[in-house]
C-alpha cells in the first residue's frame, strides 16, 4: 500500500481496485503518520462516493487522485493545504459548486475533472477571491496559481467569462463539450502555452484569441468553423495548429504571419484555394491538406481549373511532410514548379486526386530524388495503367 518513489524524500499510497465505497480517512491518517514523507494518495478505480469532511492531518500532500470512481459532487479539500494536483476524472459530478474556488488550496495548480457529466458552469467558479490574512491585509484565495484546466468530456454548452480570471492557467483542454462559442475573456489567459477544444461544435472564434501571444499549441479540430479570425496572425509563438475537420474555405492572408509555425493540420475541410502567403511559413515542416477541394474546376468558369497551389508553397524551405491526398488536383505542374524546390521534402502524399497524365519517370528518379516517398495510386493515369497490365 506504501510504496517509495524515485525521490527517497518522497513516499505514496496507492489503493487502486479495492471497490472501496468509502474513502480510507483513518487508515490514511495512520499511515501517513508513521510515513511522514507521503505526498501523493492514488484511490483510483473504486467505488467511493464521497470525501468526507476531515479536520486535518493531510497538510503534506501533494497529488490525491480519485479517477473512476462515483463521486457525484466536488469534494472539500479545502484543508489539504499543500495540495498541488487533484483528479477527479471519470466519475459522476453534474455541476460545480459556485465555492469551488474556496473549496480549493490556495496553491492548487492542476485540476482535473475531465470525463464526468458537467453541463454548466456558474460565472462565480473561477471568480477570484480576495480574503482577510490572519496576520491583517489581503490574500488572494481559490484557483490564483492553477496551471492546468481539464474540463473535457463533458456536457458544457458554453464557459463563464471569468474563466479569464485564471491568470497563471497555461494548460487549458475543453475538448469534446458541446461549446457552440468561446467567451471573448479567453483572450485575457496571457500565460496559457496549449488550448484545445477539439470535438465540439465551434462554428467562429472570437478575435480575442489573437491576445494569446504566448500560446504554442491551438487544437480546434473536429468543429464546425467556416472561417479563421484575421487576428490569429498575432499567434507569433504558435508552433502546432490542428483544424482539420472543420468547413473552412479559405484562410486569412494574415496565417503567413505565423512566424514559427512548424505543423499545420488542415484535412477534411473544404479548401479549394491557399493564400499566397502561406509560403511565409519558413519553419514549417509538416502541412497537412488531405480531403478538400484544391484544384476543383469550375471555380472561375464553367472549365477553368483553379490555380491549383500557390506558386509561393515552393518557400517552404522547411518542409519536410506535404500531405495532398484526396483533393482535386488534374495536373503534374506542381512537381515541376514546387516540389522540386522544396529540397527538404521526403513525403509526399497526391493520392486519389485527379492527375490524368503520367508522371514520367525522369521526373521522379532526377528532380524529385530528394523525395524519398510519393504515393500516387488512385489517380485515373494510375488505374488506367494498372488495369491494362492486368488485362
Amino acid at each position: 500500500m506504501c510504496e517509495k518513489a524515485e525521490d527517497p524524500s518522497k513516499t505514496f499510497v496507492e489503493l487502486k481496485r479495492l471497490k472501496m465505497t468509502d474513502f480510507p480517512v483513518e487508515l490514511l491518517r495512520k499511515t501517513m503518520a508513521a510515513n511522514a514523507n507521503i505526498n501523493t494518495i492514488r484511490c483510483d478505480i473504486n467505488d467511493i462516493v464521497a470525501l468526507p469532511v476531515t479536520s486535518g492531518g493531510f497538510e503534506n500532500l501533494r497529488v490525491l487522485q480519485l479517477n473512476i470512481n462515483r463521486l457525484t459532487k466536488f469534494p472539500d479539500v479545502s484543508l489539504m493545504q499543500g495540495l498541488k494536483t487533484l483528479s477527479l476524472s471519470s466519475n459522476s459530478m453534474t455541476e460545480l459548486p459556485e465555492s469551488l474556488a474556496r473549496r480549493c488550496p490556495v496553491g492548487l495548480e492542476e485540476l482535473f475533472i475531465n470525463r464526468n457529466k458537467i453541463t454548466s458552469l456558474n460565472a462565480a467558479v473561477f471568480a477570484p477571491i480576495t480574503a482577510v490574512a490572519s496576520q491583517g491585509g489581503l490574500e488572494n484565495k481559490g484557483l490564483n496559481h492553477l496551471k492546468r484546466l481539464d474540463l473535457s468530456d463533458n456536457k458544457l454548452q458554453e464557459l463563464p467569462t471569468s474563466l479569464g480570471q485564471l491568470s497563471m492557467l497555461e494548460k487549458l483542454e475543453i475538448n469534446k463539450n458541446q461549446l457552440a462559442s468561446l467567451t471573448p475573456s479567453i483572450g485575457s489567459l496571457q500565460s496559457l502555452l496549449k488550448l484545445s477544444l477539439k470535438a465540439n461544435k465551434l462554428t467562429t472564434l472570437p478575435g480575442s484569441i489573437g491576445n494569446l501571444v504566448n500560446l504554442n499549441e491551438l487544437c480546434v479540430g473536429s468543429n464546425l468553423l467556416t472561417s479563421l479570425p484575421p487576428e490569429m496572425g498575432k499567434l507569433v509563438n504558435l508552433e502546432i495548429l490542428l483544424c482539420y475537420g472543420n468547413q473552412l474555405e479559405s484562410l486569412p492572408d494574415e496565417m503567413g504571419d505565423l512566424a514559427n509555425l512548424k505543423y499545420l493540420a488542415l484535412q477534411s475541410n473544404l479548401l479549394s484555394v491557399l493564400p499566397q502567403s502561406i509560403g511565409k511559413l519558413q519553419l514549417l515542416e509538416d502541412l497537412q491538406l488531405g480531403f478538400n477541394k484544391l484544384g476543383q474546376r469550375g471555380f472561375r468558369g464553367q472549365d477553368e481549373p483553379l490555380a491549383e497551389l500557390p506558386s509561393s508553397m515552393k518557400m517552404l524551405q522547411s518542409l519536410t511532410v506535404l500531405a495532398l491526398e484526396s483533393n482535386e488536383i488534374h495536373t503534374d505542374t506542381f512537381f515541376v514548379h514546387v516540389a522540386n524546390a522544396m529540397l527538404k521534402l521526403r513525403t509526399l502524399h497526391l493520392q486519389d486526386n485527379l492527375i490524368a497524365v503520367p508522371v514520367p519517370e525522369a521526373t521522379l528518379l532526377n528532380d524529385l530524388k530528394h523525395i524519398k516517398a510519393v504515393t500516387l495510386h488512385g489517380n485515373p493515369y494510375h488505374d488506367t495503367a494498372a488495369g491494362a497490365s492486368g488485362s
